[in-house]
């Protein structure tokens, strides 16, 4: 079993077997909005699988499952084997979500809205339809101010 770990600010990863990675770029963890970590996981990829297409693939969600709860401030440690369990994982993912992603990819999108846009109203198709002329028909509509009228009891600052 071999052994990835960093400590903090370090700029390698340490590996059981006694070699050294450097990373592409900054290696930092434990906040979600640095590219550190992704670089971490790419560079754990790549020595594990010798494939940086497939390294580049999974880093972030390998990141995401595991580099992402580190302690900034504490040193970090994973194994070849958990590697591995979190790549499968991911893969297994992809092959439940793969044939609804294929399913998406041949159909037209579907245009889904929670209310009628301006000129359009529900029936009962659920199909939006163009509004024909209308006016006001009830008092709410009769009396209502046009959207930002000034309201003349407001006080002003």
């Amino acid at each position: 079993m071999t052994v990835y770990s960093v400590q903090p600010g370090s700029k390698t990863i340490r590996v059981s077997d006694g070699r050294t990675l450097v990373g592409e770029g900054d290696i930092s963890w434990g906040q979600d909005n640095t590219l550190g970590g992704f670089y971490l996981c790419q560079a754990i990829l790549l020595d594990i699988y010798h494939d940086a297409p497939m390294a580049r693939r999974y880093a972030q969600r390998m990141k995401w499952r595991s580099i992402r709860n580190w302690k900034a401030d504490q040193p970090g440690a994973i194994t070849d084997q958990e590697v591995r369990n979190i790549v499968d994982a991911i893969r297994a993912v992809e092959d439940e979500t793969r044939p609804m992603v294929e399913r998406m990819a041949r159909e037209k999108p579907q245009f889904v809205t929670d209310r009628p846009g301006p000129g359009q109203q529900y029936d009962s198709n659920p199909e939006l339809k163009p509004n024909p002329t209308r006016s006001p028909d009830n008092e709410h509509e009769k009396n209502a101010q046009p959207q930002g009228a000034a309201d003349p009891d407001r006080k002003r600052d």
